[in-house]
């Protein structure tokens, strides 16, 4: 092969991070949206999160931001692998972002589906949606952690 022939791991080792942190960028900004408009609201009133009574489909944002993301991470993977310096930011990133998504796994999506299911708020639902919103802060925090990872990374190539 010519070498000035660049590989394919070579021409998407950029383009693999940057696209990954656009995407988690993204994300931040859905979590901002959330924490600052539909999280204050929805524990007092339910619709706002029910899609069937006209609130909010988060799904429609998260579902399809977290498969290109998960996506465009396995792709700066492969691309960066090569680059040690490169590879421990995308690891550390990817770490982040695979810690928040098992916590989403089995501790927030189960609850969000209850919440959404839920005819009335009870006083003990109320408490869950109240640290459920708590929590969910601090579940953004590790995107920022995969973003700035992500950030690192990009600087380094």
């Amino acid at each position: 092969m010519n070498a000035t022939i660049l590989s394919t791991r070579e021409l998407l080792a950029a383009p693999g991070l940057y696209v990954s942190l656009a995407l988690l960028l993204m994300m931040i900004g859905g979590s901002l949206f959330e924490h600052l408009v539909i999280d204050p609201a929805w524990p007092e009133n339910l619709s706002v999160i029910q899609p069937e009574q006209g609130g909010v489909n988060r799904k429609i944002f998260w579902i399809p931001i977290h498969i290109a993301t998960t996506v465009a991470l396995l792709v700066a993977l492969w691309a960066n692998w090569h680059a040690t310096g490169v590879r421990n930011w995308v690891i550390a990133g990817i770490a982040c972002y695979v810690v928040m998504r098992a916590w989403s796994a089995v501790y927030f999506i189960p609850l969000a589906l209850e919440f959404e299911a839920a005819a009335d708020m009870t006083s003990a639902l109320r408490e869950t949606a109240e640290r459920w919103v708590t929590l969910s802060v601090v579940r953004s925090l590790l995107v920022v952690g995969a973003a700035g990872a992500f950030t690192v990374a990009a600087l380094r190539t």
